[in-house]
């Protein structure tokens, strides 16, 4: 079909570039790693003789390559393409645009899966202050920044910074998926996480309870995100001299876990 395409619109046509990419995308997503980044950069080459290289249409063929660089861990070449594509569209559309967000929102993510937080984190705040200013609080694009700025703060023992934004996510989350959602579950987690780091006993306690509840309802009590829930409520009983209930609970964890490794 792409070469039909070709021969009846000629290479450069707007639907043969478009099949080049859907195919690029479908090598990407089969792990045929080469095949798409031979296809993309030819779509980059393209473009740039078409439109000059500091063009959006570019810019995007930049993040098609970094992710292909990034799934085959040519990790250097993928946070440069990345860092491209973010200053293409920052001279183009301005410092507060959503295409801008959009590219920021692609160094976090890619920042995140490293788990190099303290530079994720440089890019997370950004991100998360640019779609306030563009959707406002209560939008669920704000929420995500929200929750990849959290988890650089998490990550980095930033207790203080991490508490108020994973406060916001309960509620926010209960509001709009309801109260007994495991994305709810996964933040009150954190939050008892955090607070149990602080001493904070009393107040992490219930929100430990409750995600278990939710965890074991919704996924049922053999999955493992219910073990690490009761490994992290164990170790606040021991904190707090049950040693009996954090012994019993931790065994509940290490079996669902034995379980899930059969």
């Amino acid at each position: 079909e792409l070469a039909q395409k070709q021969i009846d619109k000629g290479p450069t046509h707007p639907e043969v570039v478009a099949a080049m990419k859907s195919l690029g995308d479908l090598y990407l997503q089969c792990g045929r790693l080469t095949d798409a980044e031979k296809i993309f950069k030819r779509i980059e080459a393209m473009k740039e003789r078409a439109l000059g290289k500091q063009h959006p249409e570019v810019a995007q063929c930049l993040s098609d390559l970094a992710r292909v660089y990034q799934a085959d861990k040519k990790f250097p070449l993928a946070e440069s393409h990345f860092k491209e594509a973010l200053t293409i569209y920052e001279k183009v559309f301005g410092q507060d645009h959503y295409e801008v967000a959009n590219k920021l929102d692609d160094l976090v993510s890619f920042y995140l899966a490293f788990s190099r937080y303290a530079v994720a984190e440089q890019y997370a705040s950004r991100l998360l202050s640019l779609r306030r200013k563009l959707l406002g609080e209560d939008h669920a694009d704000v929420d995500k920044a929200r929750l990849k700025l959290a988890t650089c703060y998490y990550h980095q023992n930033k207790l203080k910074e991490a508490e108020p934004l994973y406060r916001r996510l309960a509620v926010s989350r209960e509001q709009q998926l309801g109260p007994e959602d495991p994305e709810v579950a996964a933040c009150l987690h954190a939050l008892a996480d955090i607070l149990k780091r602080q001493e904070a006993y009393d107040e992490a306690e219930p929100l430990y309870k409750r995600a278990v509840d939710i965890r074991t309802k919704k996924l049922g009590p053999q999955h493992p995100d219910v073990a690490i829930t009761l490994e992290s409520y164990a170790d606040l009983l021991a904190k707090t001299f049950r040693e009996d209930e954090a012994e019993h609970m931790k065994n509940c964890a290490r079996g669902i876990l034995a379980s899930q490794r059969k």
